[in-house]
This record gives structure tokens, C-alpha cells and sequence, in this order.
């Protein structure tokens, strides 16, 4: 314990030797030209301790200063990340305002091709049953609508009006097998009703004659009869041909011209025509 003592006190005073030397090293008249000794070995003592202490000093500094810079860029990324949320939803709501635009234009130009009166509506939902052959939409009996109207889009026909309410009606897709359309091959002007199918992916056309000319690719549009739909609505084109030996028609497997799944306004044709039976399910 002496000894731990004894050596406290040496260390003590080497501290207080070296802060009287520093203090008189700083306190020296700079002004004098003054080399001796004593002041060079204080500067030789002094000198590395000042380097230290700067060193530390600056460490220390560096420290707080990278600190510091840290929370500013993390500030300005989190700003820099809210700015890029910002631009990107308006990003997707100038390109969803264009889409929509563009749909409009060509319902617009569609309708003006168009000499029966048509009412736009909006496709407000679709069927859930494992078929899905049919759509809801926002206009109903309030606003002229009945059940076995033509319904239509710029692409071509969609279907009938099947069920109706006030406000709201129900549209049975033209692949379903209980609808039919009366249409023509618009090259050859051969004429045949488009049915549906069970698989409700194709359609059919019946009672074409064997010696009419259908071609696979040719376009068919509807002809007309029946007054439920304009004359020349696209409804799709050829995809396949079959003749039958033992009747004295040949058909045609058709490929619808409109994407049902991905419709979003449709136009329906207004009439006073009663619907035909082949409209109801």
C-alpha cells in the first residue's frame, strides 16, 4: 500500500511538473527569440501530447460531425422516399387517366358510328359461378333498360340483357350457349347464327350453307336481323371449319372479337323489341 502510494505521488508530480512547464512554455513572450534548453525541452515534452490531444480532439469531432450527417441524409431520404411515393401514385393516376381517356375515345367514336341510340354503363361486377359468363352493370330499368336489349362495346357485341332492376342489370355473355346472334361473314356476306358453347371459350356458327365461302380468319358482323343489335358490329372471326357429311350445313368456330374479362364500359343498344326466346336461360 506504501508503495502504491509513493508512486502516486511521483505521478502527481511529473503531472505538476509538466502543467507548470506547459503553462510557462505557453505563457512565454512569443515576441522573443528564445532557444534554451529548459524551453526546448519543454516544447520536446509538450509537443506530443498537444498532437494527441488534437488528434483525439478531431477524432472525437469527426465523430459527432458523421453523426450528425447521418441523421440529415436519413431526414433526406425519408423525405426523397415520400417525394418518390408521391410521384409514383400520380404517376399511376396520370396513366390510369390516360387509359381511361383513350377507352372513352373510342366509345365516343364508336357511338357516333352508330345509328341505333345506345346508353353507356359501367361493368360494376361480373358472375362468380365456376362459368362467369356474365356481367353487372350501373343502368337498369330507370334509364330505359329491359330484359333481351343488346349490349355492346367498341371491340364488338357482348351480349344480352338477361335480368334487370331499377337501377342495375345483368348480362349474359354471347359465348354462353343460351345466347345467339344473328351475323354475317363480312367478306363473303355468307350468313349464319353465332351460338355459344359449352366451354364458353369459342363460339359457334350454325346453318351456314355448304356452299357458301367461309374461310378461317374471315371477320363476321352481326347482319342486322332481329333489330336487337346495328347491322355491322363486329362479333369475332373464323377460327375453324367443319363439314358435316350428314346435314346440309358446315360450322364454323368462331373467336370472339371482345376480351369479356376485361371490360369496363359497354354500351346498351336501346330498343322496344321484346326479346326472343334463345335470350332467356
Amino acid at each position: 500500500m506504501k508503495g502504491f502510494y509513493k508512486r502516486l505521488q511521483i505521478y502527481l508530480f511529473i503531472i505538476l511538473l509538466f502543467s507548470i512547464s506547459l503553462f510557462l512554455l505557453l505563457t512565454n513572450d512569443r515576441t522573443k527569440l528564445d532557444n534554451n534548453p529548459f524551453s526546448s525541452a519543454i516544447l520536446e515534452l509538450a509537443a506530443p501530447v498537444q498532437n494527441l490531444t488534437a488528434k483525439t480532439f478531431n477524432f472525437f469531432r469527426s465523430i459527432v460531425d458523421n453523426y450528425l450527417l447521418l441523421i440529415n441524409i436519413r431526414k433526406e431520404n425519408l423525405l426523397l422516399k415520400k417525394r418518390l411515393k408521391e410521384l409514383t401514385y400520380e404517376n399511376q393516376r396520370l396513366k390510369e387517366m390516360k387509359y381511361t381517356n383513350i377507352r372513352l375515345k373510342k366509345m365516343l367514336d364508336f357511338k357516333q358510328n352508330i345509328s341505333f341510340p345506345l346508353l353507356p354503363a359501367n361493368v360494376i361486377g361480373m358472375d362468380s359461378s365456376p362459368l362467369g359468363n356474365s356481367i353487372f352493370i350501373n343502368k337498369g330499368t330507370a334509364q330505359g333498360v329491359k330484359v333481351g336489349m343488346g349490349v355492346v362495346a367498341p371491340e364488338g357485341v357482348v351480349g344480352y340483357v338477361i335480368r334487370t332492376s331499377r337501377n342495375f342489370s345483368s348480362v349474359i355473355f354471347l359465348t354462353d350457349r343460351s345466347s345467339g346472334v344473328n351475323g354475317l361473314v363480312q367478306r363473303s356476306r355468307a350468313k349464319g347464327v353465332v351460338k355459344g358453347t359449352i366451354a364458353g371459350n369459342y363460339c359457334e356458327v350454325k346453318y351456314l350453307l355448304k356452299e357458301v365461302d367461309v374461310r378461317k380468319g374471315d371477320l363476321m358482323v352481326t347482319s342486322g336481323i332481329g333489330g336487337k343489335f346495328p347491322k355491322g358490329v363486329v362479333i369475332g372471326r373464323v377460327d375453324k371449319i367443319e363439314n358435316r357429311p350428314d346435314t346440309l350445313f358446315k360450322m364454323a368456330l368462331l373467336i370472339p372479337a371482345v376480351d369479356f374479362y376485361k371490360l369496363e364500359e359497354v354500351f346498351v343498344v336501346l330498343s322496344s323489341m321484346r326479346p326472343d326466346n334463345n335470350t332467356k336461360r
